[in-house]
C-alpha cells in the first residue's frame, strides 16, 4: 500500500473538529503515544508522538455508464446504478507542535485542503537522489513561483519558462552521517508534491510513523543538505 504523508497548517484541536463536526469522521480505537529517537550528526534527537486514527465510510449510487448507453438501444428504460462505499481515513500526528495527516482511502480529501503546500518539494530538495528523478509533472501557472519551487528549478529539475511542477518521482539519497535512519532503508520511489508518498510493503505501521518523524527532522533541520553534487 502507499501513503501519503501531508505537513498540515492548523492545530491539533481545529484539524480534529474539522475532520469531525464538518466531514463527520469518527476516532477509531485509542490515542496512541510513542516516543522515538535518532542520532542527527552526533546529536541524539527524542521526540514524543501522539497519534489518531479517524475514520468515515459512505455509501454511494453511481450510474452504470456502458448500461445506461445500451439500453435505450434495446427499448430498455430501467437506470440501473451501482452500490458503491466511499471509505475515508486520516492517521493525525502531533509531533513537536507541528501536526501531520496519513491519508488513507480518500481522505486525501480532507488532508490536501489544509496542507502546506511545499511540503514534499521541501523534502525532495534535501534528500532525493539527483540522477534517480523518473517522472517529472507539470502544468502552465500564471502566479508567481513559490520560493522553495524556484530554488528547485535551479537544482533538480530545471524547467521551461512559465511551468511549474506538480509532482517528482524519485529515490532517496540519504547522506551517511544518517545511516542508522530508517530511511535510509527505504529503496522505493518516493512521490514528491504537497505530500510524500511512500509504499508500506516493507514497513510496519510504527515504522511509518518513525518515518514521519524522520520527515520531520530533515524538513525542520538546517544540517541536512543536498550534497555537493547538485548545482544552484
Amino acid at each position: 500500500m502507499d501513503y501519503s504523508i501531508y505537513k498540515i497548517d492548523h492545530t491539533e484541536k481545529g484539524f480534529s473538529e474539522v475532520l469531525i463536526n464538518d466531514y463527520e469522521m469518527h476516532q477509531k480505537g485509542e490515542t496512541i503515544q510513542r516516543t522515538f529517537s535518532n542520532n542527527l550528526f552526533n546529536e541524539n534527537i527524542e521526540m514524543s508522538m501522539k497519534v489518531k486514527f479517524f475514520f468515515k465510510k459512505e455509501p454511494n449510487e453511481n450510474d452504470i455508464i456502458w448500461y445506461n448507453y445500451w439500453s435505450p438501444f434495446f427499448n430498455e428504460d430501467e437506470r440501473v446504478k451501482k452500490e458503491i462505499e466511499s471509505s475515508y481515513g486520516i492517521i493525525l500526528i502531533c509531533l513537536e507542535n507541528a501536526l501531520y495527516a496519513i491519508s488513507l482511502g480518500i481522505g486525501y480529501h480532507y488532508a490536501n485542503r489544509v496542507a502546506v503546500e511545499d511540503f514534499g518539494f521541501e523534502i525532495a530538495e534535501k534528500i532525493i537522489k539527483e540522477n534517480s528523478i523518473s517522472l517529472k509533472s507539470v502544468k502552465f501557472y500564471k502566479q508567481t513561483k513559490s520560493r522553495s519551487l524556484t530554488q528547485y528549478y535551479g537544482t533538480f529539475a530545471p524547467s521551461e519558462v512559465g511551468e511549474s511542477n506538480e509532482l517528482l518521482i524519485g529515490k532517496l539519497d540519504i547522506t551517511p552521517e544518517l545511516d542508522d535512519w530508517l530511511l535510509k532503508e527505504y529503496t522505493d520511489d518516493a512521490v514528491f508534491s504537497t505530500s510524500v508518498k511512500v509504499s508500506s510493503k516493507e514497513f510496519k505501521p510504527v515504522e511509518i510513523l518513525k518515518l514521519v518523524y524522520e520527515f520531520h527532522q530533515v524538513y525542520h533541520s538546517k544540517l541536512i543538505k543536498r550534497k555537493p553534487t547538485f548545482h544552484a
